[in-house]
Parts: C-alpha cells; structure tokens; sequence
C-alpha cells in the first residue's frame, strides 16, 4: 500500500473531525487546569492532577494515586517537560511498589502530554494497531516492541505519521482524539481497500 491509499483514507475522516470539536467539555476543563497548575514539585498538586485524568489509567486496586503523585514529585520533571523530553515518559512509566515494577506507559504519555500538548503523543491500543499498519504497510518496517516502548522512538514514528498523512496542524491530544473517534473506522477501511488491491 503506497502512502497516497493509506492519506486517502485518513483524509475522508479527517474532513468530518475538521467540522466538529476538537476537544471535549472534560478536555478543555482538564487543559484549563493543567495549564493553571503547570508545576510538578509538591504531591498534593500533582494528585488533583492525576484525579482529573481518566480513571481508568490508574488502578487503585494496585497501588494508589498517591504513590504515583510522589513518584512523579521526586523525579523533577518540570524543566524537562518543557523541554519535551522524552525519557521523562519513561520515567515516570516505571513505578516500584512493594518490590513489583509496574510499566504504566499510557498513563505516562498522557500525563505529560497535558503539560506539553506538541511534544508528547499518547500511546494507547488503538493508536500501536494504526501505527503497526502504517510500518509494516506504508513503510515497509514492521515495528519492534522498542518502537513503540521506548519513548523516543514513539515519538520519532508518531513525528513521521503526522507528518505523512499531513495532520502537522494538530497537536498531539488533538490527534489521539482523532484516532479514539475514527481510528477503528480507518483500520477496517485501510483494510478493505488493501483487499480490494489486491483482488
């Protein structure tokens, strides 16, 4: 499949997101917050933080949100995250509880892409099926689990599908959006298309 097929069909959704929202009541509220509160030095603040984010990201039946607000507290991340450094994600991603390693690398992205909305693309299941696709279809280059798990490759391949379906006027939420909505939608048409070529 040659990247014009695979623009064609992201394009036909991307013209439907162009007319509605970009972001949902409960995101302009969270962006709203994060950007009132941008520091990440004091627990307390950062667990209000870790509060507002989708419940589903933190299991409290593991460990707790507070553990996580002091992890994220005693790695000093601010400077970073400005920066848009990516070894931060997989700092904060490793949690230690009670001698078990936890690798919470959604939550991760996430957190640090409401801090810097350009420079941090959130990993979650949909977007690695996409961007598997877009590997091993577009490029020719299946995927290795370090480039979807070690950060800076993440971003290095997120950087080079925004730019190659021509989305480089959204910002990194707005694209994770993007594919919550329709990133199935695409997968399955992508999919039939490819059928359809090769028939």
């Amino acid at each position: 499949m040659v990247i014009k097929d695979f623009q064609e069909v992201v394009h036909h959704y991307l013209d439907v997101f162009r007319q509605g929202e970009r972001y949902f009541d409960g995101d302009q509220k969270r962006m709203a917050y994060f950007k009132k509160n941008p520091l990440n030095e004091d627990a307390s603040e950062i667990l209000v933080k870790i509060s507002t984010m989708e419940h589903d990201h933190i299991d409290d039946r593991v460990y707790s949100r507070q553990i996580m607000a002091d992890h994220i507290a005693s790695l000093h991340i601010d400077e970073s995250l400005e920066q848009g450094a990516p070894d931060i994600v997989d700092a904060i991603a490793h949690l230690e509880v009670r001698g078990h390693t936890y690798f919470l690398y959604s939550f991760a992205s996430r957190y640090c892409n409401w801090h810097n909305l350009w420079e941090y693309p959130i990993y979650d299941p949909t977007m690695h099926r996409l961007l598997t696709f877009y590997g091993q279809e577009v490029n020719q280059r299946p995927l290795l689990a370090s480039d979807f798990y070690q950060y800076a490759r993440f971003k290095k391949w997120m950087l080079a599908f925004r730019s190659q379906v021509m989305m480089e006027e959204y910002n990194f939420k707005e694209l994770d959006t993007f594919i919550w909505i329709y990133g199935d939608k695409i997968l399955r048409d992508i999919t039939h298309k490819k059928q359809v070529v090769h028939l």
